[in-house]
C-alpha cells in the first residue's frame, strides 16, 4: 500500500483559519497498543507540533483513537492529556457517557 495524502498542509491551515478544530491523533497512525508509554508520549508530542504549525492558536483538546482501538494501558495518559477521545463505533453520545470513549456519529 502506498501512503495516501488525505489533506495538504495548506488545507489544514485553511480549515483552522475557518474555525475548525484540528483534533489530535497519533503522528504515526499506529495502534495504541503498539507503543510503549514513552513512545506514545513522543509520538503525540510530534503530532501536536505539526498541528500547532497550522494554527498559532491551536491547543490540544480532543483525541481520535487510531483504528478505534483503545488501550487500557494508555487510557490514563490520554485522560490526562485530552478532554475527550473518540473511537469509530457509530452511535449518539447522550445520557451517561465516558468522554474518553465517545461514539463517532
Amino acid at each position: 500500500d502506498e501512503p495516501q495524502d488525505m489533506i495538504s498542509a495548506r488545507g489544514c491551515s485553511e480549515l483552522a483559519t475557518a474555525g475548525h478544530e484540528l483534533a489530535c491523533h497519533t503522528y504515526s497512525h499506529r495502534k495504541l497498543s503498539s507503543f510503549s508509554r514513552r513512545g506514545l508520549e513522543e509520538d503525540l508530542d510530534r503530532n501536536e507540533k505539526v498541528l500547532a504549525s497550522f494554527d498559532e492558536n491551536w491547543h490540544r483538546r480532543n483525541f481520535s483513537t487510531p483504528f478505534g482501538m483503545a488501550s487500557p494501558l494508555m487510557q490514563p495518559m490520554l485522560r490526562r492529556r485530552f478532554r475527550t477521545a473518540r473511537g469509530i463505533m457509530p452511535g449518539i453520545n447522550r445520557g451517561s457517557i465516558d468522554p474518553h470513549n465517545l461514539a463517532a456519529v
